[in-house]
């Protein structure tokens, strides 16, 4: 409440008055305010008496509020007050009628009787109304509700659809992802096999040039396997790259260049080129590969052979045209000279033996058909008996006798060194195990080593091994290196070759001379003998013998304290030159060919048997082999 000053009176507490207001229950306050107006008139028609008009308008008052109190008190409540109200209007009405004697009251008799009837009806019909529409108020809740779990299932599609669209965007990427992992080669990422099969398949079946003519090169890059195993997997991963962009940057843009798996590669080439235009092609492509690659501040060579096979010439299919491009290319290693040849029938008569050697490798280890022979070594002052070089040959029932320089090649292929080289250099120990007992000197069993065994993880435990089994001290044994080995890496082949030097075994550099980029490394290295190439012993008898190179070397090796040994010494000149030159030993046909087990042993027996016949110690070997052979 407020002042004229509309300052607040003190003590009301407006808030709490408008709060009640707004809670109240405004059909209560109807009923009441009815309530109060029908009993009014019921007591002024008791006490007073009003004309019959008068009374009749009260009587329609006493029924629209009867009927007001029925609707707007509540539907239960409201009614309930009603019929009170109006039983008691009856029995006031009869009080007044039959007690009181007020005859006017008949009239008001009928009045309460007629609003009940009349107020019951309006209650049923609210009762049935109100659980109508109890019923439609349900259902409609039932609706919204059944709306909003559609709109939260609309919104929950849509955020379905959504991750719907994304797994497919992903599925599509995938499969793209598998598709190109499928037909691309991920070292190099150039076509793979398949591809190319796929693409020589589709040249063969196509429709639109009937007449098509095209060619296939098979590429094989030559000692790859050499610098994989020297320099590891990495360089020869980097190298691989390097030479699949070097080649894809030069080939023609109708033209396919794939690999194949290792170091093989193909072309195809789709165009109708003559034979000399393949050819001066594939010419360009080689003297492309000739030049050194720089990887990782390292200049590795390269150099590859190529087969090709032409279409529909060679083949009707893809795997034939392979097939004959591989039979041509294994042609062109034989002629280095030229680097590639065409598939023609002088190959497909050659080849199969070339096919055999790789067929029958398997089985050769297994069936014994690999054996040794020994090439003896000399002292050069004193032409006493140094050892012997341990040399491996392959005679095939089906084949023959079969060069190293064909089967060795198809063992690193096949990666099957290791094993090869062990079953070697046991055969080697167990043979020195034997003549021990013939001949108690101290000779040395010298055994040829690859690259890829030396740094094999495993060969110094297998050296051990064989050692400790076979009994033969590591005094007795030496091991023959190329200079390829200094491609390797220098900590590593360091270590290998000290651990060696701690079973005492002896350590050569066989082919000495081919390089002089790797004097360096030379010296660092524990190296006991250095082997002269046998190159320069030949240009000995052919050259001025004050100049030759042969004494720098033997001098070369002195100063580094090792010890050198002349290889391929053939004729009586060159031995009194390296003997002249302090060459400390010698090894060649003047001395004597390799032998087998057989004369190798009749060789110990002559050699103990005239150990003091000064006679024989004047011949050379050679005779004395040639007296053994006598007997």
């Amino acid at each position: 409440m407020q002042n004229k000053h509309n300052k607040e009176i003190p003590g009301y507490d407006y808030n709490n008055i408008k709060k009640f207001i707004q809670r109240a229950d405004i059909p209560f306050f109807v009923t009441l305010f009815c309530c109060l107006v029908f009993l009014g008139i019921y007591l002024l028609q008791i006490y007073f008496y009003f004309p019959e008009n008068i009374v009749r308008l009260f009587s329609h008052a006493q029924i629209l509020l009867s009927l007001l109190i029925t609707v707007r008190g509540g539907y239960k409540s409201g009614y309930l007050v009603a019929i009170f109200l109006n039983v008691f209007l009856f029995f006031g009405t009869f009080y007044s009628l039959f007690i009181l004697n007020n005859t006017h009251s008949v009239v008001n008799l009928l009045v309460p009787i007629t609003t009940i009837i009349i107020i019951s009806f309006i209650h049923l019909f609210f009762v049935n109304y109100n659980k109508k529409l109890t019923e439609i108020i349900a259902k409609n809740e039932d609706l919204a509700n059944l709306n909003k779990k559609l709109l939260v299932t609309q919104i929950e599609m849509e955020e379905q659809n959504k991750l719907l669209i994304a797994y497919n965007q992903i599925i599509k990427e995938n499969e793209e992802q598998l598709s190109y992992l499928a037909y691309i080669d991920m070292l190099t990422e150039l076509p793979n096999r398949k591809m190319l099969i796929n693409r020589l398949d589709q040249l063969i079946t196509s429709t639109e040039e009937p007449d098509i003519h095209f060619a296939v090169a098979f590429i094989d890059l030559d000692n790859f396997k050499q610098v994989n195993d020297t320099q590891g997997h990495h360089i020869g991963d980097l190298l691989l790259q390097a030479i699949a962009q070097k080649l894809q940057a030069a080939i023609h843009p109708k033209d396919m260049l794939g690999r194949l798996g290792g170091d093989e590669f193909a072309l195809i080439i789709k165009r109708p080129l003559s034979n000399e235009n393949i050819a001066s092609y594939i010419n360009e492509l080689r003297q492309l590969l000739s030049k050194d690659l720089l990887i990782e501040n390292q200049r590795l060579p390269v150099c590859a052979s190529f087969g090709i096979s032409l279409y529909p010439q060679d083949g009707s299919t893809s795997a034939e045209l392979l097939n004959c491009a591989d039979k041509a290319m294994y042609l062109a290693k034989d002629h280095k000279e030229i680097g590639f040849e065409f598939y023609n029938d002088h190959a497909l008569t050659d080849l199969p033996e070339k096919t055999d050697f790789d067929t029958h490798f398997n089985l050769a280890l297994e069936n014994e058909e690999f054996y040794l022979v020994f090439q003896p070594q000399y002292f050069a002052s004193s032409k006493k008996l140094r050892g012997f070089e341990v040399l491996t040959r392959w005679y095939s029932p089906i084949l023959g006798n079969v060069n190293p320089a064909q089967f060795i090649p198809i063992a690193e292929k096949k990666g099957l060194m290791i094993l090869f080289g062990q079953w070697i250099l046991t055969e080697a120990c167990e043979k020195y195990k034997k003549i021990q007992s013939l001949y108690p000197h101290n000779i040395i069993m010298s055994v040829n080593i690859s690259s890829i065994e030396l740094m094999d993880p495993t060969f110094f435990p297998m050296v051990k091994n064989i050692l400790n089994n076979t009994g033969v001290s590591g005094k007795n044994i030496e091991f023959e290196i190329s200079e390829s080995i200094f491609k390797a890496p220098m900590a590593q082949l360091t270590d290998i070759l000290k651990k060696l030097k701690e079973l005492d075994i002896q350590i050569a550099l066989d082919d000495f001379g081919n390089s002089i980029s790797y004097l360096n490394k030379l010296q660092k290295l524990p190296i006991d003998t250095i082997k002269i190439n046998k190159v320069f012993i030949d240009d000995i008898d052919n050259s001025e013998v004050s100049n030759h190179p042969v004494a720098s070397m033997v001098s070369l090796g002195h100063s580094m304290n090792m010890s050198v040994l002349a290889k391929g010494v053939e004729t009586n000149t060159q031995f009194d030159y390296l003997k002249k030159q302090h060459c400390d030993c010698i090894q060649g046909y003047l001395f004597g060919k390799p032998l087998k087990e057989i004369t190798f042993h009749r060789l110990l027996e002559e050699l103990i048997l005239y150990k003091n016949d000064h006679q024989l110690m004047n011949r050379q070997p050679k005779e004395v082999l040639e007296a053994i052979s006598i007997k």
